[in-house]
C-alpha cells in the first residue's frame, strides 16, 4: 500500500453497479435505511475528509489494494449474502494488512457468524447509554430516548467493544495485522433513531483504526443560512407584510456575527421581477423611474419599490440600501452570498403575469419546482434559469457560487443537474447534497432546522448543522431575534459558526497521515476548486501511543510535519 496517497475507504456493496450507473444519488427527501446503506457511509467518509472508492464484491482484488493507501473496508447489505470465500478471503487479508473492516454482524449458524465468532441475538435490549470499553479510553454516549437493539453473542477471543447494560453491541475479532468489527444494528436504522451513533461510527472508524489517522473536526459547528435578501417575492406575495433589511440593519447583524467570529451565507435573489402595475407601487432603477413592463427582470441591487397601501399608507423596499449593506459584511468577511434561485418566481413570467392568483398561489414563487418542469423543457439551455441565476450573481458579486439554495426548497433532478454541471459543491435543501467527485451525494444527517429551533442533540452525531432562516424573520422581530437565536444555539453547543463558501474550501480537500522515516506526514490533497477561507480543525490519533492531537490547519500546502 501507497503511503503517499489519500487515506482510503473501500465501501463494498451489491448495488455498487446500481449507484455507481447514476451521478445522483439519493433524492433529496427521506429514503429508507435498506436503501441508502452506502450512501450514508460514503457522506459519512467524506466529511471525515478520507476517500471511498464503492465497488462491488465481484470487483475486489488485490490490484485495488495495492492502488490505494486503503484503511477501512467497509461491507453493507446483510454479511450473510456475502459468499464464504469472498469473506474468508477478507480475513486472509487482515491477517497481513494493517486494515479495518466494519460490518453488520450475522445470524446465528450463518457462515458469517461461524467464521467471525459472533452473531446476532433474536432478542433485544433497552439501551439509554452507550459505552465504549475500548483503547485509548473510557467514553459514553448518552442517548435522548430508550431504543431496543440487537445484541451480540460472542465466543472466546472475540472482544466486546461497546456495551450498555452488559450487553454486547459492537464487537472486534483482531488478527496479525488487522481486525473486522461487527454491528448488531443496522448503521443507518440506529443512527435515524438516535444521533448518537453517527458519533459512534466516527469514533470507531478513527480509535480502531490499525495505522495513525487525521480527520476533520466538525463538532459544535454550525452554517448560517439566511434565505431571500434580494428577491421580489417580499413585494408581490401577499402573505408578506414585511420590508426589506436596510443597510443600518445589516450593519447591526454584522455586530452580531463578528462578535462570534462567525461567517452566514446569504441566499440571494438576483433578478427583481416587475409586474407592471403602477396602481400597486411605483419603481425606481438605480434612481431612475423606468417605463413599466409586465415581466420585466431588474438587477435586484438597483431596486426600490414604494408600495401603494390603503389609506395613503406607504412602504418602501430598498433593495440599494440591503446591497449596500451586504457589500459591506462581505467586505468585513462576514457574508457571502449563494444562489437562491434567478428570480424566486416561475420562470413562465407571462403566465404569471396573468393569473388571477400570482399574488397569494405559492407555487409561483417556486422557480425549480415542479410546475415549471414543463416550461424549462421547451427553452433553451443558455435561458434556464439556474443558468441566469448563476451569471448575475457572478456579474453583482464578482464571486464564484458553491451553493445552491432552490426557492422554497423545491427542486427537480432538472436543477441538480445543472448544478453537477456546474461545479457547485452543495445543494442545501433541508437535507445537504455534496458533490463527491463527479456525483452528487444526498446526505440525511446534515440537515437544516429552523434557526429559532435550537436543540442540543444536533449536535451529537459530531457533523455541521445548517441553522437556516429568512430575512423576513429580521425585519419581522428585529435583529435582536436574530441575536438571541445565536446564543441560543450557542447554549445548545454551537461554538463554530461558518459559511457554504467556508465548507466548501475544507470538504474539496482529503486528508491522511503517513509516516516518512522517523516524521509523520499530514498529506494534503484538493479535490475541488475552493481553496480555504479559514483554517481548518484537524485531529489526529496515533495507536501506538494511544495519543490523539488537535490542531488547526489552512490546508494551502501539501504536507505538513506533524
Amino acid at each position: 500500500m501507497n503511503n503517499r496517497k489519500p487515506d482510503m475507504a473501500l465501501i463494498i456493496s451489491k448495488k455498487a453497479n446500481v449507484f455507481n450507473a447514476s451521478n445522483l444519488l439519493g433524492t433529496g427527501g427521506w429514503l429508507p435505511p435498506r436503501e441508502r446503506e452506502a450512501l450514508d457511509w460514503i457522506t459519512l467518509i467524506k466529511w471525515m475528509g478520507w476517500k471511498s472508492k464503492l465497488i462491488d464484491p465481484k470487483e475486489f482484488n488485490d490490484e485495488i489494494m495495492n492502488a490505494c493507501n486503503l484503511k477501512w473496508i467497509i461491507l453493507t447489505d446483510d454479511p450473510d449474502e456475502f459468499e464464504s470465500v469472498f469473506i474468508k478471503r477478507l480475513f486472509e487479508f487482515i491477517k497481513i494488512f494493517p486494515l479495518m473492516i466494519i460490518s453488520r454482524s450475522g445470524k446465528a449458524g450463518s457462515h458469517f457468524s461461524n467464521i467471525f465468532g459472533a452473531e446476532t441475538m433474536t432478542t433485544t435490549a433497552i439501551v439509554n447509554t452507550l459505552d465504549w470499553i475500548g483503547v485509548p479510553q473510557h467514553k459514553s454516549w448518552p442517548c435522548k430516548k430508550n431504543i431496543r437493539v440487537n445484541t451480540l453473542e460472542c465466543r472466546p477471543g472475540i472482544e466486546p467493544l461497546v456495551t450498555a447494560n452488559e450487553k454486547v453491541f459492537v464487537a472486534i475479532n483482531k488478527k496479525a495485522a488487522g481486525k473486522w468489527i461487527v454491528l448488531s444494528f443496522h448503521p443507518s436504522e440506529a443512527r435515524d433513531l438516535e444521533e448518537s451513533f453517527t458519533s459512534l461510527l466516527k469514533y470507531i472508524l478513527v480509535y480502531q483504526s490499525c495505522l495513525p489517522v487525521a480527520w476533520f473536526n466538525f463538532e459544535n459547528t454550525m452554517v448560517l443560512r439566511m434565505d431571500d435578501p434580494g428577491s421580489s417575492e417580499t413585494v408581490h406575495h401577499s402573505r408578506y407584510q414585511n420590508t426589506k433589511l436596510t443597510e443600518l440593519e445589516w450593519a447591526v447583524i454584522g455586530e452580531e456575527l463578528q462578535k462570534r467570529n462567525a461567517r452566514m451565507t446569504l441566499g440571494y435573489v438576483p433578478g427583481w421581477v416587475d409586474d407592471g402595475d403602477d396602481t400597486l407601487g411605483n419603481i425606481s432603477i438605480n434612481g431612475k423611474k423606468p417605463a413599466r413592463r409586465k415581466g420585466k427582470i431588474y438587477p435586484s441591487p438597483l431596486v426600490k419599490y414604494e408600495s401603494l397601501e390603503i389609506k395613503g399608507k406607504k412602504k418602501i423596499y430598498d433593495y440599494e440600501s440591503e446591497f449596500r449593506g451586504i457589500q459591506q459584511l462581505r467586505k468585513k468577511g462576514l457574508v457571502e452570498v449563494e444562489l437562491h434561485g434567478y428570480t424566486h418566481i416561475h420562470p413562465d413570467k407571462e403566465s404569471w403575469i396573468n393569473a388571477p392568483d400570482r399574488y397569494n398561489n405559492e407555487a409561483w414563487y417556486r422557480e425549480f419546482g415542479r410546475s415549471a418542469i414543463d416550461y424549462i423543457k421547451e427553452i433553451p439551455s443558455e435561458e434556464h434559469p439556474f443558468r441566469l441565476g448563476l451569471k448575475a450573481l457572478q456579474e453583482i458579486f464578482k464571486t464564484d457560487t458553491s451553493t445552491l439554495i432552490c426557492p422554497g426548497d423545491e427542486f427537480t433532478n432538472n436543477v441538480l443537474m445543472k448544478a453537477l454541471e456546474a461545479d457547485l459543491m452543495f445543494v442545501s435543501s433541508y437535507y445537504l447534497a455534496v458533490k463527491i467527485g463527479n456525483k452528487l451525494y444526498w446526505d440525511q444527517y446534515v440537515s437544516a432546522p429552523y434557526f429559532d429551533t435550537y436543540n442540543p442533540t444536533r449536535f451529537n452525531a459530531g457533523l455541521p448543522v445548517i441553522g437556516y432562516f429568512h430575512d423576513f424573520d429580521v425585519s419581522i422581530h428585529g435583529v435582536d431575534w436574530f441575536s438571541d437565536c445565536l446564543k441560543d444555539w450557542q447554549t445548545a453547543g454551537a461554538k463554530y459558526f461558518i459559511d457554504f463558501k467556508e465548507l466548501a474550501g475544507i470538504l474539496s480537500h482529503t486528508i491522511s497521515l503517513n509516516k516518512v522515516g522517523n516524521e509523520t506526514q499530514l498529506n494534503v490533497q484538493q479535490e475541488d476548486k475552493w481553496k480555504t477561507i479559514r483554517a481548518a480543525r484537524i485531529s489526529a490519533y496515533f495507536p501506538e501511543t494511544l495519543s490523539t492531537i488537535n490542531f488547526e490547519c489552512d490546508l494551502r500546502k501539501s504536507v505538513y510535519r506533524i
